[in-house]
């Protein structure tokens, strides 16, 4: 029943999110129209590009807005728990 679920709803995950905005100049310009066009286009992405320590912040921030905080008593090990 999952995977048919998955199919029309995909998971939203934080790198799905952060990968999807970096790579397409059109979502950026939409979501991110206080920055310029030279600062969007040095923030553009190709595609399967990996990640870098400065992405930490932006997958941290991602994270809060797709899963919520963390609870005090969950700790950092849910945060530390792999995704399915």
């Amino acid at each position: 029943m999952r995977r048919p679920l998955e199919a029309l709803w995909p998971q939203l995950t934080p790198e799905t999110v952060v990968h999807a905005l970096l790579t397409d100049a059109e979502k950026m310009a939409l979501h991110l129209p206080s920055l310029t066009y030279e600062e969007r286009s040095r923030l553009l992405r190709t595609p399967g590009a990996g990640w870098t320590d400065a992405d930490a912040a932006l997958l941290d921030e991602a994270a809060a807005l797709v899963e919520g905080r963390p609870s005090a008593s969950t700790g950092m090990s849910s945060l530390m728990r792999p995704r399915n």
